[in-house]
């Protein structure tokens, strides 16, 4: 968990040192995941990003997760875009009492895969920016048990597409989905 996940979410302050193991670490494992993204069908184009695709047929779909402990809600988003970068739809769903970050994310890549399968776009690229989402698909690594049915499912609709990556994205570029996340907040409850 990085430093600023450690003060939001568990109220934890990390020393310097900590901090610079912390982010040490979280890039080897980016420079891990990037590099070794797993192809879910062999049909799967060999690119490293959704840039790369050059393809007007492949969809990105960002996926993103946000919580409001105080409101005892989290969140997931979603923001669709065409293979020219152009956003088709966005879409935002509450939970009801589910504030951890890791399920929130696993909930937010599985909704996104459904929103996906009932658009009928069955070549889609997925990013998200928890890094141990992608590589808990990717890598089929162990996982919490609370996560583990949600990644189960994930790994049941991964057929059901012709073409399909997942893949992580600094939070930096993921912005826009946290926002649209985040947007269930200020709606009437």
């Amino acid at each position: 968990m990085n430093a600023r996940n450690a003060i939001v979410f568990e109220q934890q302050w990390k020393s310097e040192q900590d901090i610079i193991t912390l982010m040490i670490k979280e890039m080897k494992e980016y420079k891990d995941v990037t590099f070794e993204t797993v192809q879910f069908s062999p049909k799967a184009a060999e690119v490293s990003s959704f840039c790369h695709l050059q393809q007007k047929d492949w969809i990105r779909i960002n996926f993103d997760a946000a919580s409001r402990p105080g409101l005892a809600r989290g969140s997931v988003g979603f923001v669709a875009r065409n293979g020219c970068d152009q956003i088709l739809s966005s879409m935002a769903k509450a939970y009801v009492g589910i504030l951890d970050p890791l399920v929130l994310e696993s909930l937010a890549l599985r909704d996104s895969m459904e929103w996906a399968l009932e658009s009928a776009w069955n070549k889609v690229f997925f990013e998200g920016d928890s890094l141990a989402i992608v590589q808990m698909v990717n890598k089929n690594s162990s996982f919490r048990a609370s996560v583990m049915m949600i990644i189960q499912e994930i790994f049941s609709s991964l057929p059901s597409f012709s073409n399909v990556r997942v893949s992580y994205c600094p939070r930096a570029c993921n912005i826009l989905t946290h926002n649209e996340a985040k947007s269930v907040f200020s709606s009437p409850q």
